[in-house]
């Protein structure tokens, strides 16, 4: 019982958290969203990169951190913008729950740009 409320709660926060994702961009193949603070974590980073780019179709994930932003880019002939977005539920539920990847990274955006002299 006690668990079975726990993943409600969890379900619960990661809904709150989808309703905050604002879709910033949207073309067949190509969606962009603001993602609220909660969701600008390293953690959090890592495993929209992870889970995401598990799924078939999806063939780039980029977060983008500081800004706030993530972009997801699939086939359109592999998968649509609904398989996309039942994978985010799924991402967001382990990210809420502490579950999310723990490794490094593969990219992040683009490179820090290097300081002027």
């Amino acid at each position: 019982m006690a668990r079975r409320k726990k993943q409600d709660i969890i379900r619960e926060e990661a809904q709150a958290l989808r309703k905050e994702m604002v879709v910033r961009y949207h073309v067949v193949g190509h969606i962009r969203f603001q993602l609220p603070a909660e969701l600008r974590t390293q953690a959090a980073e890592m495993t929209f990169q992870e889970e995401l780019g598990r799924q078939d179709g999806i063939y780039r994930v980029l977060t983008y951190q500081r800004v706030g932003k993530l972009s997801v880019r699939w086939m359109p002939e592999v998968c649509s913008v609904q398989d996309v977005g039942a994978c985010l539920i799924t991402v967001t539920e382990r990210i809420v729950s502490g579950k999310g990847a723990r490794r490094s990274p593969a990219r992040s955006g683009p490179a820090p740009r290097p300081k002027a002299r």
